[in-house]
């Protein structure tokens, strides 16, 4: 259990989240989420399987959270720091050869961000839960879309809609939630094109749920064990594990 105080939320806030220095409560956020992933098992780090899923943590001890001070890789901005679980690192290092569409992209599918995982943290507004399919997860991306045009459509829907009525879909400037579509086919539709200015490589598609801060929150073990749970089918059935032919 670690709670979480409004010097925390606050550190995180518009005025602050540019600073190099001077900001000691990242780290202390950063120790914070740490002590969490330490209670769940298998633990402690580096064991793999998450809760005996097929989930994994970051395998670097310094990466298990986002950055917490301004880098190129969060373009020095710290709004928000987060656990993060994903696929295993034999099965990203797998994807180092695939070529992205982009001709002027790197090939770097075989990092963390190019995949689907889910981050768990908290932010200038509270304590957050979420599934990510970043810019760079393209693959991810485009499986999401067959798996929901596909037999595992329905099954796929109803997991999403078994989540609170709180998480909600971001895509570009798109807001929605899952029962917003009529059927799975109506999101894969959504996502393959997009509108309000999404854009596939360029903008993140978020599944998530928004915990606010007044004053302090406190976050339990259990709560987080709960909610990767029930983000778990989702992920596990859009993740594409195995390079394309």
């Amino acid at each position: 259990m670690s709670t979480f105080e409004q010097k925390h939320v606050d550190a995180l806030g518009k005025n602050r989240e540019r600073l190099s220095e001077g900001v000691p409560e990242r780290e202390e956020i950063r120790d914070l989420l740490l002590g969490l992933d330490d209670e769940i098992p298998p633990n402690p780090f580096p064991s793999t399987r998450v809760l005996g899923l097929n989930l994994y943590r970051h395998w670097s001890g310094e990466h298990r959270t986002a950055l917490w001070f301004p880098n190129p890789h969060n373009n020095y901005r710290v709004n928000e720091i987060y656990l993060r679980y994903g696929k295993s690192q034999a099965e990203i290092r797998s994807f180092r050869d695939v070529i992205p569409p982009a001709v002027d992209e790197p090939p770097d599918l075989g990092g963390f961000p190019a995949h689907i995982h889910l981050a768990i943290g908290l932010c200038a507004d509270g304590f957050f839960y979420q599934l990510v399919i970043g810019p760079k997860a393209w693959l991810d991306l485009n499986n999401f879309c067959e798996v929901l045009k596909g037999s595992e459509g329905t099954r796929i829907a109803s997991a999403l809609s078994s989540l609170d009525e709180d998480y909600v879909i971001w895509w570009g400037k798109t807001e929605a939630t899952i029962r917003d579509f009529e059927s799975p086919h109506e999101f894969a539709k959504l996502l393959q094109n997009p509108q309000a200015g999404a854009m596939a490589g360029r903008d993140y598609l978020v599944i998530r749920k928004n915990v606010s801060a007044v004053g302090s929150i406190t976050v339990t073990t259990k709560s987080i064990e709960n909610e990767i749970r029930r983000m778990y089918p989702v992920f596990n059935a859009v993740a594409l594990r195995i390079p394309p032919a």
